[in-house]
Parts: C-alpha cells; sequence; structure tokens
C-alpha cells in the first residue's frame, strides 16, 4: 500500500514538469483524479484508527493539491494567481540547465566558435534611445523573458560577484533582426522587430583585443549574435535597480585572404 502512495506522489510531481501543453492539460486532470485518491486512502487508515499514517497522507493530499490547481489554472486558463508560490521555489532551487540552454538559431545563420570574437560596444545617447524603444517593442511582443535566467539565488550571486550585476532576463534575449554599417568611427550595431525597422543601437570599438577600425581592413565580418540585456537588474547589494539596457555583439570574421 505504502509503495502505491509514492508511486503516485512520483507520478504527480512528475506530471508537473511536462512542457507540451497539450499533454499538460491531461496529466493536470489525471493528477487532480490521482491527488484525490490520498484523500480516500488517508480515511481508509482514519478509519482503521492509524492515525498518524492518515495525517500524513492527508498532509500530502494539502500539498499536492495546492500544486494540481495550480496546474489547473494554468493549462485552463489565462489568469495569474496571487498566491503562486511556484516563481519563489524556481529562484530558490534554479531550473536545469538543460531547460534553459535551449539553442536558439540566428537569422544569419550559425557560425564556427573559433572564427567568433566578442567585442567593446558604447552607444550615444540616440543610440541609448534607440535600445530602449527595441527593448518595450520585445517587451509588448513578449520576446523578452524574466526571473533572472531562473537561476537559483547562489548563483545569482556568483554571476553578480563576477560581472557586478545581473540582468532579469540572463544571459539575454536575441534581436530579432540585426546587421553591422562601417562607419569612420568602427562599426554601428543596427536592432530592431525586422529590416524596416531597424535603428542604430551600439557602435563596436573592439572586435576582440583589436580595434574595429584594423580588423575592417583585414577581414570580413558578420554579426553572429546579438542579444540585449533587460534595464532591470540586481547589483552587489541584491537590491534592484533599473538602468540603461545594453547588447552583447560577436563577431563571426574570416580573412580577406582566404576569400
Amino acid at each position: 500500500m505504502e509503495i502505491g502512495i509514492i508511486t503516485i506522489i512520483n507520478q504527480i510531481l512528475g506530471w508537473m514538469t511536462v512542457r507540451s501543453k497539450a499533454r499538460g492539460k491531461l496529466y493536470a486532470i489525471l493528477g487532480l483524479v490521482a491527488d484525490f485518491y490520498l484523500l480516500y486512502l488517508s480515511y481508509e487508515f482514519f478509519k482503521n484508527s492509524a492515525i498518524t499514517r492518515s495525517l500524513l497522507i492527508f498532509l500530502a493530499f494539502i500539498i499536492l493539491l495546492y500544486f494540481s490547481v495550480l496546474n489547473i489554472f494554468y493549462y485552463f486558463t489565462n489568469k495569474k494567481i496571487s498566491w503562486d508560490i511556484s516563481p519563489i521555489l524556481e529562484r530558490i532551487l534554479g531550473t536545469n540547465e538543460s531547460d534553459i540552454d535551449l539553442k536558439i538559431v540566428p537569422a544569419n545563420g550559425l557560425y564556427d566558435s573559433d572564427n567568433v570574437l566578442p567585442t567593446t560596444i558604447v552607444y550615444s545617447s540616440d543610440q541609448q534611445k534607440n535600445l530602449i524603444n527595441l527593448l518595450e517593442e520585445m517587451k509588448n511582443n513578449k520576446l523578452i523573458s524574466e526571473g533572472f535566467g531562473n537561476l537559483s539565488f547562489k548563483k545569482q550571486k556568483q554571476i553578480i560577484l563576477r560581472d557586478g550585476f545581473i540582468s532579469s532576463n540572463y544571459p539575454g534575449n536575441l534581436i530579432p533582426f540585426f546587421d553591422l554599417k562601417y562607419a569612420p568611427q568602427g562599426i554601428i550595431v543596427y536592432g530592431g522587430m525586422n529590416q524596416l525597422s531597424a535603428q542604430p543601437i551600439g557602435l563596436i570599438t573592439k572586435v576582440g583585443l583589436a580595434s574595429s577600425i584594423l580588423v575592417i581592413n583585414e577581414y570580413k565580418l558578420s554579426l553572429a549574435s546579438v542579444t540585449i540585456l533587460d534595464s532591470r537588474i540586481k547589483n552587489l547589494q541584491n537590491q534592484e535597480q533599473i538602468v540603461v539596457p545594453t547588447i552583447k555583439a560577436k563577431i563571426a570574421y574570416v580573412n580577406k585572404k582566404r576569400l
């Protein structure tokens, strides 16, 4: 009997991690039915004077009923529940890296990591304004993630100690459209919801450790990825604050002499 109870509990907990919304609806219903079976078992133990077991099973019923009800609201309604503790649990426990480290292919292709370099970016006041507008537009279109990467407080602190802060959409969201244009002062990054709406959002001054002006003369360049970091961050004091959003850009390169 006890083995059966443990199996049911494990199944319900397993159902809570299902990704598919269609299957999620089915599992939410089955989980709720299985949960009430625990209530039946609790009643049977109580009738047979096994009070301690009855209370333990009833406690399990209450806890699992709470999560089962949350699943029902999540899969069958669009309502946000004020008493949902799931975000708190995610921040404490974190999310498996396999759940959040999903490969997103940029529209302009994939590049060998051996031929991709990080960049140093500065912003003019106009570029900052364009970046703020792009961030708001991406938020309105639900393209910005939140929750500090669903990382545990411990992992968040490690990143804050390393970088000085962590963005609420860590590690950043890919901009829908991005491109580069050459300018006398370096490489200008353009970004937007699409090619027609793209605006200058930053100036690349260095590619790796080299000046972008020198790199332009020797290499053919392409933006491998451009991600935007939200303006809501946590600092070293673990306090949330608002700053100007920033971008991270990686550049792919090939020597012009090889072409």
